[in-house]
């Protein structure tokens, strides 16, 4: 991601392919973004435009948003130990196993699996 919407900008930061980013503005060939960022503050900066992908299909996301309240198992199984309850907010995710995600928890929450249908991919 770079400061001004340009190749030769400073680099903020470097993005993994799969991180979300909501898109504030776009100019030219460039899209202002703000980085998911999932412990404040969040970083806002130029991407190209051709960087951007909108359908899942081609991309898998590596961060997104729980949907409700989740149980945190410690396996990818309902029959597991469960290390946490009533958990929400933003993950990041790390691996996905049998329609489960293997994520780490805004605020400090031990790692956990939640049911993958149980993320979303949207800011809304």
């Amino acid at each position: 991601m770079k400061e001004d919407p340009s190749s030769s900008s400073m680099t903020l930061v470097k993005l993994d392919k799969g991180n979300l980013v909501k898109v504030m503005d776009i100019k030219n060939s460039w899209v202002f973004v703000q980085a998911a960022c999932f412990i404040p503050p969040a970083n806002e900066g130029y991407i190209p435009i051709e960087n951007i992908i909108t359908n899942f299909e081609e991309v898998t996301p590596n961060q997104g948003f729980i949907k409700g309240m989740v149980s945190v198992f410690t396996k990818p199984d309902n029959k597991s130990e469960v290390s946490a309850t009533d958990v929400t907010g933003a993950v990041d995710i790390f691996k996905r196993e049998n329609g489960w995600a293997y994520c780490r928890f805004v605020g400090g929450l031990e790692d956990g699996w939640i049911k993958e249908s149980e993320i979303q991919y949207t800011f809304y």
